[in-house]
């Protein structure tokens, strides 16, 4: 869901930059006083639009690379499923979406480590298996991803 909103919000950045840079050259062309005036405010008002809407364009993007890269690069643990619970942080239409917990033991560290899936926007308590795979990058344990292609398999079922 938030990567939908990042593309709106980037859409309407992108939007908005468009409609001062079009106010900029109708200054520019008014030839008076404004000429200056325009120009100078609206042009700062449109890069700081257009700046807007490549960073919110660049989240989605930077993270489906790192994601690639972690699959890649990240080794495979097998961890149990340990709980489902709703992430409170995050709230659409009033609903919380639902987190899927499972404990693993990191590969170079040897410690006992909490993993957490991605949002899940319905209830999958139901469709996980005891044991979830997770890829993890050997460097730093804080970087992972849960392996939630169960669900969509599941899902297929009904």
């Amino acid at each position: 869901m938030p990567t939908f909103f990042a593309y709106i919000f980037g859409a309407a950045c992108l939007v908005g930059g468009i409609a001062f840079t079009f106010v900029v050259w109708v200054g520019y062309n008014i030839g008076d006083v404004f000429a200056i005036v325009f120009p100078l405010a609206f042009g700062i008002g449109a890069a700081i639009w257009f700046s807007f809407a490549v960073y919110f364009f660049s989240i989605p993007l930077m993270k489906k690379m790192g994601l690639n890269v972690l699959k890649q690069r990240g080794v495979r643990i097998n961890t149990k499923f340990f709980n489902v619970e709703l992430n409170t942080h995050v709230r659409i239409n009033y609903e919380y979406p639902y987190v899927i917990q499972s404990v693993g033991v990191h590969p170079k560290t040897q410690e006992k480590i909490v993993f957490r899936s991605d949002n899940i926007w319905f209830n999958p308590e139901r469709m996980v298996p005891e044991n979830i795979q997770v890829i993890v990058d050997p460097e730093n344990p804080k970087n992972y991803v849960m392996d939630t292609s169960f669900l969509s398999k599941e899902l297929e079922k009904f």
